[in-house]
């Protein structure tokens, strides 16, 4: 069921909530990307949200998504394989940072987890999921939707490759504290 929402919905569309891939805040001069796990320029990923288990201390961070819709966000699979009650977790959206998001940001809940029909978690193949939110979220500057590239795109045509999220850049001790540090990327490319 996934992989045909994927080919139905592929996010390329315009409208209400306007055309994917867009970062208004981002510097033209696409310096707003930091190599080596740095902190990220305000509102230069929209698309990036943080998926929240609302019983954990702290943010309650667990997972990022992109989102690719105004109600729907394509993540990963793994982030569930131990969720409870999955409409107790919100997703926040248009956030920089957890512990302080801004004004700008929206936070929604969600009413519908769709886990790859094929993933396996021993192999961690088909590691993909959508979260439907309980209503749409407005898109802004800080609030945009992302890009999902249809089934004929070959991999080796892409030349850089921006990765995203709330994550830490050095090793954590195994029982130490849970922190969140600010939104960051990593560039990687040919």
């Amino acid at each position: 069921m996934l992989h045909r929402w994927l080919e139905v919905h592929d996010a390329r569309h315009t409208g209400e909530a306007g055309t994917c891939g867009l970062r208004p805040t981002a510097a033209a001069d696409d310096t707003s990307h930091v190599v080596g796990g740095r902190d990220a320029q305000a509102g230069g990923w929209p698309w990036i949200v943080s998926i929240q288990d609302t019983r954990r201390r702290g943010t309650g961070h667990v997972c990022e998504g992109s989102l690719i819709s105004p109600q729907w966000v394509l993540t990963a699979a793994h982030c569930f394989t131990e969720a409870r009650h999955i409409t107790r977790w919100r997703v926040v959206v248009g956030a920089t940072s957890l512990p302080q998001p801004g004004p700008e940001s929206q936070v929604r809940s969600v009413k519908q987890l769709l886990v790859h029909e094929e993933y396996n978690k021993i192999s961690q193949s088909n590691d993909i999921a959508l979260l439907q939110l309980d209503e749409p979220v407005r898109c802004s500057d800080s609030i945009q939707l992302a890009c999902v590239p249809d089934a004929s795109l070959k991999v080796s045509e892409l030349t850089t490759c921006y990765i995203s999220g709330w994550g830490t850049t050095m090793a954590r001790e195994r029982n130490g504290p849970a922190s969140t540090p600010p939104l960051s990327t990593t560039t990687t490319g040919s």
